[in-house]
């Protein structure tokens, strides 16, 4: 059965990928089943892509039950397979259910949390495999009236008796008008359900499609759809630099720029290729508040320290994950987030004033910006004024996530903040110093 893909949302430098999905969705709905495991790191375009193939098997006419994993889900035995066929077997609109937990399906019913009175008397390994053999069952049974297409989205989450399922349907998939997709990280062996999922990936009948980052021509078009405008080629190559090609991240910093001239955050790499990432970040600081978060292959503590002193917010070393960099850019955005609190607070018979709700700072009457590490920290230490502060706890309360154990950070973040709010920030009066303990706010709250 021919198939032709027609657009619906783009997907950009995908016609392989998507190719590989149009012939393995065409194959089952001709009686030829099969599976596609998209393996690719976070914000690839995984998702995307069973996306894509749901959109393309309910216009063929196949049935698509559908799951998604979760990164605290794994304990939860069975848990993606319920998710797969709870809509069918809880179905009381027609007797579809009780023709297809009869016969051997019926064995499938404790992994559905239903009862099964004729279930296995044989051990624990006799019980799973009649579970399995009857999930296999149902699902063939399904298969008889229109082909199915099962999609399990984050299968390095998943439960494993339900990666056994998995395992087992791909083994006897061979005349089975039944396509399994799924969507995986890069399999490592030592994680929970590694030795699995690399058991599955060596499977004859699965197909393991990896996409890789966008090209620039891509990159460039995916700016001009979010921006309305045509990126320049400078433009876009910084762009696709700075994400690796990621869609995920391309698109985040792509909607940051097209919702406000001013950007919300900058993710700065400092090996950038003309100009020194350093005098940037310099420049940055200069002119703006904004948050910066630096990225360098330069990794000992005294180039934290460096880039800390510049005035970044955080320090990313490569290689890093596009999960922990979103993680610690969410993190960073929190901490510069109005709050909720109660009014104005002031210190020190009006020297300092604190509007928190307003995320705004006055100093002797002056108004005064500050990045949102520093921020945090101010407001940490005025929250019990006198109260002396450890780095470890200071760092970590601001930070919204355990950190490094890089404690000296802090004095980089003080030292930025003494130069915008003390007189004479070799001789503090606000942020003082209390040696061997940490920091604490020098002046009373009044009233």
């Amino acid at each position: 059965m021919a198939m032709r893909a027609r657009a619906s949302g783009r997907l950009l430098d995908r016609d392989a990928e998507t190719g590989a999905i149009i012939a393995a969705i065409s194959a089952a709905a001709a009686g030829s089943g099969s599976a596609l495991i998209v393996e690719g790191v976070a914000g690839i375009g995984k998702t995307a892509l069973l996306s894509r193939a749901r959109e393309l098997a309910t216009r063929e006419g196949m049935t698509v039950l559908s799951a998604r994993s979760g990164e605290f889900e794994g304990s939860y035995p069975w848990g993606v397979v319920r998710q797969l066929f709870d809509r069918i077997v809880r179905d009381d609109s027609a007797d579809g259910p009780r023709r297809l937990l009869r016969d051997a399906g019926r064995l499938a019913a404790p992994a559905l949390g239903l009862s099964n009175p004729g279930g296995s008397s044989g051990g624990q390994r006799d019980e799973e495999f009649a579970i399995l053999h009857g999930l296999y069952w149902l699902t063939a049974d399904m298969a008889r009236t229109t082909p199915v297409l099962l999609m399990v989205d984050d299968l390095h989450w998943a439960d494993r008796p339900s990666l056994s399922f998995a395992a087992h349907l791909i083994r006897r998939l061979d005349g089975l008008p039944v396509l399994l997709i799924g969507s995986a990280r890069p399999v490592r062996a030592a994680e929970d359900g590694g030795q699995l999922l690399g058991s599955i990936h060596a499977e004859p009948t699965v197909t393991v499609i990896r996409p890789g980052p966008l090209g620039e021509q891509a990159c460039a078009r995916l700016l001009g759809d979010v921006l309305a405008a045509a990126p320049d080629a400078e433009f876009t190559e910084a762009c696709h630099e700075m994400t690796g090609g990621n869609p995920f991240l391309l698109r985040a910093l792509a909607d940051s720029l097209a919702a406000d001239g001013a950007p919300d955050l900058v993710v700065l790499d400092l090996g950038l290729p003309d100009v020194p990432g350093e005098t940037v970040a310099r420049e940055l600081r200069t002119a703006s508040a904004v948050p910066i978060l630096m990225l360098t292959a330069r990794s000992t503590e005294e180039d934290r320290i460096r880039g800390l002193e510049l005035g970044a917010d955080d320090y990313v070393t490569k290689p890093f994950s596009p999960r922990e960099l979103v993680l610690r850019v969410q993190a960073i955005l929190r901490r510069g987030a109005p709050a909720g609190g109660q009014g104005t607070a002031s210190y020190g018979g009006g020297t300092l004033d604190i509007d928190e709700p307003q995320r705004r700072i006055t100093v002797r009457g002056e108004n005064v910006d500050l990045t949102p590490t520093e921020w945090g920290i101010l407001l940490t230490l005025a929250t019990v004024p006198g109260r002396v502060y450890s780095r470890f706890e200071l760092i970590n309360r601001v930070r919204g996530y355990e950190f490094e154990g890089y404690e000296r950070t802090v004095d980089s973040h003080v030292k930025n903040l003494r130069r915008k709010i003390e007189e004479e920030p070799a001789n503090p009066a606000i942020v003082q110093t209390v040696l061997g303990g940490g920091y604490r706010l020098g002046l009373a709250r009044d009233g």
